[in-house]
């Protein structure tokens, strides 16, 4: 059994500099898809670990947020894991899947695990449209972008849902911001800056704006209905 004592006595550490319990669940999902990998004998890279937290523990925090951690915290983490078991290029590797073995076998381990999990992703999606497509009328319209992003339930199944038309486009990327659902929002809090119509949301974590002014004057048209 591989040894984490170091890489959990460096999370310990920065949990105790952290305030916001939002951040200490992403850090406690970081450590605990790292020691999924570890314990499954998978390479852990920043990739791996969150497509890891992407199937099990919710999407927090996103590749991109790890990618783009200002104080490199999510990357501490893994790296710390990754030392703890080194990989052994004369051991064979336990892989996640036989689908990517074959014509992908001599693909590095990263790619070939991610190419299974496209493959389960696609199989999921044709089996949710063509259960969709059976159980909804024709006049139904499918949110494509809210399927491909929902977490699977426990049985392996995403209840699908109709797309809201009395929304626009902005006004519904803009609640999925602000709600904590949005893909590309890596942060759990939003500082808002300036009045309208300059009026910005600043992602905390990344320090990138996440909600623009076009998005709060979409959004305040909503009040005026």
């Amino acid at each position: 059994m591989t040894n984490t004592i170091s890489a959990d006595k460096i999370v310990d550490s920065i949990l105790d500099e952290v305030k916001d319990s939002r951040f200490v669940r992403s850090i406690r999902n970081v450590q605990m898809a790292c020691k999924d990998l570890i314990a499954k004998k998978l390479l852990l890279t920043q990739k791996s670990v969150a497509e890891r937290i992407s199937a099990l523990y919710g999407g927090k925090p996103s590749r991109k947020t790890i990618d783009n951690d200002p104080k490199g915290l999510y990357k501490k983490i893994i790296n710390a894991y990754a030392n703890c078991n080194p990989p052994n290029k004369s051991a064979k590797t336990k892989h996640p899947t036989d689908k990517a073995k074959g014509k992908n076998g001599d693909l590095p381990l990263d790619v070939r695990m991610y190419i299974a999990q496209l493959e389960e992703q696609v199989n999921l999606l044709n089996t949710q449209l063509d259960k969709f497509y059976k159980e909804h009328t024709e006049t139904t319209t499918l949110d494509l972008r809210q399927l491909i992003h929902e977490t699977p339930s426990e049985n392996g199944t995403i209840e699908v849902s109709k797309n809201n038309q009395g929304l626009s486009s902005l006004q519904r990327e803009a609640i999925t911001i602000l709600t904590g659902e949005h893909e590309d929002i890596g942060g759990d809090l939003l500082e808002v800056r300036g009045e309208l119509p300059s009026r910005q949301a600043i992602d905390v974590e990344t320090g990138q704006v996440s909600l623009f002014s076009h998005h709060f004057i979409e959004l305040s048209k909503l009040l005026k209905k």
